[in-house]
């Protein structure tokens, strides 16, 4: 996550950058990444000036974005969509206590393994921190970010 977001120390930057270059793995997803936060940067800065992403608008950026994806990725999309934008809103750590949070009130484990029937509480949860952290038009923006992928 920091690497996406650009938080990471210039040391494990260099290291992980060491790794790509021997691991095709690696390089792909962190490819993957990299497409998702440039994306999500566009609708972050959106929504600290106070405006609302639009619905249609998301759900065709996260279809482009499911299109490139390598295969197996699929399961876990959508909450790394989430995370990465709240992320680029509140920092990594308030993200990931956020994604802890919204997992513990929907009785998953880790936002990964957060189900079908627990999402709706899971993304309404989430959306509420968000709300409390950045303000409604974010809130509602991450709403409908949590409907378009499931």
């Amino acid at each position: 996550m920091e690497f996406t977001i650009g938080e990471l120390a210039e040391a494990r930057l260099e290291e992980m950058e060491r790794h790509f270059d021997s691991c095709a793995d690696c390089r792909m997803r962190a490819s993957e990444l990299a497409d998702a936060s440039a994306c999500l940067d566009g609708m972050a800065r959106q929504m600290r000036q106070g405006a609302r992403v639009e619905e249609r608008e998301i759900r065709e950026a996260f279809r482009v974005w499911q299109e490139r994806q390598s295969a197996g990725a699929a399961a876990s999309q959508i909450v790394l969509w989430l995370e990465l934008l709240i992320a680029r809103l509140c920092g990594t750590r308030m993200a990931r206590k956020a994604m802890q949070e919204a997992a513990a009130e929907a009785a998953a484990l880790s936002a990964e393994q957060v189900t079908r029937a627990q999402w709706p509480v899971f993304i309404g949860k989430l959306s509420s921190i968000l709300e409390a952290l950045c303000g409604e038009p974010a809130a509602r923006s991450l709403y409908a970010i949590g409907e378009a992928g499931i």
